[in-house]
Formats: C-alpha cells, sequence, structure tokens
C-alpha cells in the first residue's frame, strides 16, 4: 500500500506544474501580473512616441505655413521696392515712395503686418492689407538701393526668422 501512496504522492505533484494549467481556461495570478506589468511599461512608451510624432508634424505644416506665407508677403514687398524711388524708415515704419507719387507703407501692429497706400495728393493713408499674419518683429533697413528686411514669424508649433535684401530696380542716369 505504500507503494500506491508514494506514487499518488508523485502524481499530485505532477499536477500542481505549470504544464496541467494549459488545459484550464483563464489567466492565473502571475499571467495577470506579467501582462499588466507589462502594460505598465509600454503604454506610456506608446502614449510618448505618438506625442513626440504628432508634435513633429504640427512644427514641420507650422514652419511649412509660415515659409509659405513670407514667400506670398516677398512677393507684395518685393513688387513694390522694385516700384519705389526713395525709401524710408521712421518708428519701424517702412515708407515707399514711387515715382507717380504715391506712398506704400508696411508696418506691424497686433502681430500682423500691415500694407496701405496713400495716393498722390492725399493727406491720409487707404486700404489696410494685411501682408503677414503670426510676425514678433519686423526690422526694416533702407538704403540708396533697396531694402533689407528681417522678419520673426511664430504661431503656436512654430517659429522662423527670415533674412531678406530686395533691391530697388535701377534706371539709367542713376549713381548705382
Amino acid at each position: 500500500m505504500e507503494r500506491f501512496r508514494r506514487e499518488d504522492e508523485n502524481q499530485t505533484v505532477a499536477d500542481t506544474s505549470l504544464s496541467s494549467l494549459k488545459t484550464e481556461y483563464g489567466f492565473t495570478f502571475v499571467e495577470t501580473g506579467m501582462v499588466l506589468s507589462i502594460l505598465v511599461f509600454f503604454l506610456p512608451a506608446l502614449f510618448f512616441a505618438a506625442f513626440t510624432v504628432e508634435k513633429q508634424i504640427r512644427e514641420a505644416f507650422g514652419k511649412t505655413r509660415m515659409h509659405l506665407d513670407y514667400l506670398s508677403f516677398s512677393a507684395w514687398i518685393e513688387r513694390d521696392i522694385q516700384k519705389g524711388v526713395y525709401f524710408q524708415e521712421e518708428d519701424d515704419i517702412l515708407y515707399i515712395h514711387s515715382p507717380d507719387g504715391n506712398v506704400i507703407r508696411y508696418h506691424l501692429r497686433d502681430r500682423n503686418l500691415i500694407r496701405s497706400v496713400q495716393a498722390r495728393g492725399e493727406n491720409r493713408f487707404r486700404g489696410t492689407t494685411i501682408v503677414l499674419k503670426d510676425v514678433y518683429y519686423a526690422i526694416f533697413l533702407p538704403d540708396i538701393k533697396g531694402v533689407g528686411l528681417d522678419v520673426g514669424l511664430q504661431n503656436w508649433y512654430a517659429h522662423q526668422e527670415f533674412a531678406t535684401y530686395f533691391s530697388a530696380r535701377t534706371q539709367s542716369g542713376q549713381p548705382w
């Protein structure tokens, strides 16, 4: 009888191993703990990676938008400077005097770069056009040959700075 008893004990010990649990359904406490510990480590890493990728995509879109806005603005100011014959800067406002007597003004107000025109013979500027948004600084550096421009743009996701020199159109008989 003793011999049978030892076989029963060995069988009982063998049944409590992990191999016998494969036939049962559900999770054991050890498996549940392993899954939860994996989730505790991988979910924050996944959220951090997703947040980083989303931030980089927004920054790229923000920079692209600012770059396209600046290209559109540069077409405006380049055309005006090429028409101009005299350039003047007073109190961070650029005045472009054209040969037909019109004066074009570029100034910064409420993070917008605004273009206005004073027609010949009038005493006030008319026609307010916002040519560039999200501007946090604009520096105009006029000289006899053109205008240097340093502009800083900033939106919710990115910032960029542009430094450009626009030269005036030369005419015969002028010293430059």
